[in-house]
Parts: structure tokens; C-alpha cells; sequence
């Protein structure tokens, strides 16, 4: 199980926007296939389209958790957007250097 830390609470109605999300999709996964047809597995989990941690979701405020930003994932489909967004951000934070304007360090120039 991966660690995390909410940048915005859910909302107190989150069970009930969870549910009108899974509904939405006929409770299947809303991921797509590697041939792009929709995955066939049952979903799971509510994910957020755009990630509330991400710049653009911070921007957003507490629009992120509207129903047009979720969306019913397989554990296999969220987990793998996860790691994808993990990935993009520690990249992203790699460019940035520890402190911004820092200069790298010489063994690493």
C-alpha cells in the first residue's frame, strides 16, 4: 500500500460522489487496453482525473473532487496512473534541483 498525504480533504459527501462515479461507469474500470478498448475488469477505485496534488489540481481548489474529475478504476489501472504521476513528479523535482537556482553539485555535472 502506498503512502500518501491529502493535499485537500475529501468531501463530506465523498461516499456519494464515489458512488455516482462507479454508476456512472456501470461499475466497470474506465481504464483503456493497450489496443485502446476499454478495460473489461470491474472497477474499484475512485480516481481523480486530475491529481489534487498536482499544480494544475492545486489551482483547481475544491473543484478537483467535482464528478466530472473522477473517474472508477481497477486496482491495476490506478495503480499504474499512480506510479505514472509519481514518476512525473519526482522528474520533475529531479530538473528543479533540491532548491531552486541551486547549482548541481560537480560529480554530477
Amino acid at each position: 500500500m502506498a503512502w500518501t498525504t491529502r493535499h485537500l480533504p475529501l468531501p463530506k459527501d465523498w461516499k456519494e460522489r464515489r458512488r455516482q462515479t462507479a454508476m456512472r461507469a456501470g461499475w466497470r474500470c474506465e481504464g483503456t487496453a493497450p489496443d485502446g478498448t476499454r478495460c473489461r475488469e470491474a472497477g474499484s477505485q475512485c480516481d481523480h482525473i486530475i491529481n489534487s496534488r498536482s499544480l494544475e489540481g492545486q489551482e483547481m481548489g475544491e473543484r478537483v473532487h467535482a464528478l466530472a474529475n473522477l473517474q472508477w478504476l481497477c486496482k491495476t489501472h490506478h495503480d499504474a496512473k499512480t506510479q505514472a504521476e509519481a514518476r512525473a513528479s519526482r522528474d520533475y523535482r529531479r530538473q528543479l534541483g533540491k532548491h531552486p537556482g541551486e547549482r548541481a553539485h560537480y560529480s554530477y555535472r
